[in-house]
């Protein structure tokens, strides 16, 4: 079970991976400017860059990549980009399957989609 992050950097670091994780711009950018890092590992080992990905954000994946997001870092969990998070992480959800299909099926999927 995720417990809460120590130390005061964290926890608002983290408040910035659960503003991504539900959509919440203004926040996300208010933190940003705060000068959390868009590249703390939250939940699954994931970034913010890919629990934005996974609410399909588009304003929020500009918003962490014009920040400075890594877009080429896997999580812990599922060893996925963060754009392959974004639907890896349903599929897998979805379907109680390993993660080594899934990321294999999205690394096929076209740019930009």
């Amino acid at each position: 079970m995720p417990k809460p992050p120590n130390g005061e950097r964290k926890k608002i670091s983290d408040a910035l991976y659960i503003a991504c994780r539900n959509e919440r711009l203004e926040v996300a950018e208010f933190l940003l400017d705060q000068g959390r890092d868009p590249d703390f590992r939250a939940y699954m080992g994931g970034t913010c860059l890919h629990w934005a990905e996974f609410t399909g954000n588009r304003e929020l994946v500009a918003l962490l990549l014009a920040r400075g997001a890594d877009e080429t870092v896997r999580d812990y969990s599922l060893k996925c980009t963060p754009a392959e998070f974004g639907i890896t992480c349903v599929i897998r959800w979805a379907t109680r399957d390993g993660s080594s299909a899934c990321c294999a099926i999205t690394r096929r999927r076209p740019v930009g989609l």
